[in-house]
């Protein structure tokens, strides 16, 4: 079953509060995202710091498990080095706040992480990366220890993947709302009125 680990350690300093636990159609946005996943076939982990693990735990009933960072840091890395600790072989990293999703975007980059590339990223016209959105391998494991405990190191997730090979990259606009993720509040109501429903209408293998 393939995997995808949902980012819930962010600060939320944009949105004010905490995202992933803010009310999304009636309903806390993570408990949504991470059963839709569910429903499409998904293995699905949750990724949290250990001050945020029993609120995003409770949020979504406890159906889902939580992977506690295994380092202090707040940076993506630390959640993709929890996930990719937890598989053998390629997971897809998705943002906690993407409540629209298009399950081939998610197939598409692990079939190529599964052909052996390190890293799969749609990439935008104009040359922005989504690392968040993506497909990583386990062999980057002893990589990400390495800067995670590196001190005074550059911890963004642009700074890691100049680090990182073979990397393939996909043309970001094919998947269009999929990419969308809520870091304000209004960034999060339009994606509400934009929702309709269609982030579980599709099923694996077809439309």
């Amino acid at each position: 079953m393939p995997t995808v680990g949902l980012l819930c350690g962010g600060l939320s300093t944009r949105m004010g509060r905490k995202k992933e636990l803010q009310r999304f159609r009636g309903r806390p946005l993570i408990e949504l995202i991470a059963e839709c996943l569910s429903k499409m076939g998904y293995n699905v982990y949750l990724l949290a710091s250990s001050r945020d693990a029993q609120a995003i735990s409770s949020a979504t009933g406890g159906k889902f498990p939580v992977l506690v960072d295994s380092y202090e840091a707040r940076t993506p890395l630390n959640g993709l080095r929890t996930l990719l600790g937890a598989v053998d072989g390629c997971a897809f990293l998705l943002g906690g706040d993407s409540p629209i999703i298009n399950n081939q975007l998610i197939d598409d980059a692990l079939a190529l992480c599964d052909r052996g590339f390190a890293a799969v990223l749609p990439l935008w016209r104009g040359g922005r990366v989504d690392t968040v959105h993506a497909a990583y391998s386990s062999s980057l494991l002893e990589l990400l220890d390495a800067r995670l405990l590196q001190e005074g190191a550059d911890l963004s997730m642009a700074n890691f993947l100049r680090d990182v090979n073979p990397v393939a990259f996909m043309e970001a606009e094919r998947y269009g709302l999929a990419l969308g993720d809520a870091d304000t509040a209004l960034e999060l109501t339009l994606l509400e009125h934009l929702y309709n429903g269609r982030g579980c209408m599709i099923a694996r293998g077809r439309i």
